[in-house]
Order: C-alpha cells, then structure tokens, then sequence
C-alpha cells in the first residue's frame, strides 16, 4: 500500500510481537529441555531403585557370624557392588531367615566409573557371578571363568571391575578366597589385637583373555572381624587435599574393634569418621560401600 506508513508506533508494534514471538519460542524450547530432563531423571530414578533392588536387602543370618553392610552411591546409579550368596540358591526363598549350615561367597566389587554405565556393568556382574557359583568351583576358578564370559563386553567398553570374592565354611570357620585386584580386606585378629590383609595376586577382571587368580584360606578365630571396602574410604579427600588412606582406615577399624562387639556400631563408626575427615557439606565424590564380618565370640552372641 503506498499510503502505508512506517509511523514510530506501528514499528513498536512490530518490535512487540517480534519480542513476543521469540519469547513464545524460547519457553516452548525451554518447556521441551525440562520435559527431557524430567524424563532422563525419571529413568535414572528407574535405574537408582533398580539397581538398589539388586543389593541385598538385608544380610543374611550365617551361623556362628554377624554381618553389616551399607551402599552409599555418589550417584544416583553407582558401580560399586556387594553380595551374599549361599551354596544353595533355595535358601534364598526360604521363609525360615535362619538358614541351614552351607557355604556362603560374601563378594564385594567396583566397576570403574561412576553412574549409568557403571550401573549397567556391575548389574551384568552381578548376574553372571550368581551364575557362576552354581558350579561350586574354588574362588579362583570362579573368577577366572566370570572373565572369561565379561572379558569381551568389558573391552568394548573400556571399563574393568575390581573383584574381591571369598567363601566362608561356618562348620570349620575356615574363609577362602581370591582377589581381582581389588582393595584387599582387612581381618582384625582378636588374640593377637592385630590387623592383617586378605590378599592374593589377580589381574582386574576384563584387563586380559585369561589372566591367572591366585588363591588362599584363613581359620577365623571367635572376635575375629573383616571389612570389605571399595576406593571409596580410601579415596576420601578433605578440603585441603589430603587422602583418607589405608593407614587411617587401618587405625579407625583397630579402635572400633576395641571398642565396640557389633559389626553395625563399627559400620556406623567408620562411615562417620570418613563424613568427619571428609568435613561438614562437602560430599566424596565416590561410591562408599562396606561389609563388617564378625565371627561370634559364643555361641550365646
């Protein structure tokens, strides 16, 4: 129209629903980012409680022990891992929780990594080590056969697992086990008031086509206590940089030892001295797991 004209007004107008317009697109691509992130959540929500179902709910009643474990993920999903598993999978469904003398593997791993990824690895760890034991093979051999069945996913994924996986006679009281180049445990000696670590030579599982696993036994004595542990104590760090090492942990496990008789109250205790070292507000970026095994002094305990 050539008697339109360009007044000062008619381009505020413009501006106006130019401004309006772009605002509109703006929450609409703001409403769609929430609505993924809503949903991405959800499904790590899905995986967290997943993942958490997989983890024993509570331990096991083992003749002639005590048992404690906690989880404590970074993530909502976390790699670390833990298990009880009897000799005999019927047990599991048993309605009578005091279960009948057998062998019991008390497993403790961590995938390297953390979160989802981390999560999908230790679950397929988890599944194929329950399988495994159904062939009542020695601890060495059931970690040499759980990496030759997670060997080729493992590297595809550029990730290992660090496995540390025992079994525990409760007639004899005797532990064996092997470890997959995981944190050793440490086994508080009551008569000697002594800490020793449980360790043999193992690659990680997932490093190498077949790698050889080493084995070893131990008498457990009454008052005797072991701790199961992932990096994640021992990689704690306060504001200043320093570590939370094996030493510290060493000495924390010696004291609660002395001072207290159930594997909870030492559970407890060590997790709020790494809080403590760690400081108030500030969160370890690593997944914490831990496993108090304590051998009855009496049969009255």
């Amino acid at each position: 129209d050539p008697e339109y004209v360009w007044t000062p007004v008619r381009q505020k107008l413009i501006r106006l629903v130019t401004d309006q317009t772009a605002v509109a697109i703006a929450n609409d691509e703001l409403a769609t980012s929430l609505r993924e992130k809503e949903r991405l959540d959800r499904e790590l929500e899905i995986g967290a409680e997943i993942q958490l179902q997989l983890l024993p709910p509570e331990c096991p009643e083992i003749p002639g022990i005590t048992l404690a474990a906690r989880c404590q993920t970074a993530n909502r999903v976390g790699g670390d891992y833990y298990d009880f598993i009897p000799s005999n999978y019927d047990q599991l469904n048993s309605k009578n929780k005091k279960q009948q003398p057998c062998r019991w593997s008390i497993v403790i791993g961590d995938v390297m990594g953390k979160g989802v990824p981390a999560g999908l690895i230790m679950t397929m760890t988890r599944g194929m080590l329950r399988a495994e034991v159904l062939n009542r093979h020695s601890p060495a051999r059931v970690l040499q056969h759980l990496n030759q069945v997670m060997y080729a996913d493992l590297e595809s994924s550029h990730r290992f697992v660090t496995l540390f996986y025992s079994e525990y006679n409760p007639e004899t009281r005797i532990l064996s086990y092997s470890n997959a180049a995981h944190h050793p445990p440490m086994l508080w000696q009551a008569a000697s008031k002594s800490i020793v670590q449980l360790d043999t030579l193992g690659m990680l599982v997932g490093l190498e086509v077949d790698p050889e696993y080493h084995e070893a036994q131990v008498k457990l004595n009454p008052g005797d206590t072991i701790i199961y542990y992932t990096d994640g104590f021992t990689d704690a760090a306060n504001q200043n940089g320093d570590r939370y090492d094996d030493i510290k942990l060493s000495e924390a496990f010696k004291f609660a030892c002395q001072n207290y008789q159930e594997p909870q109250k030492i559970l407890d205790y060590l997790f709020a001295q790494v809080k403590q070292f760690v400081g108030e507000g500030n969160q370890n970026p690593d997944d914490m797991t831990l496993v108090v095994m304590r051998v009855k002094s009496s049969t009255a305990e």
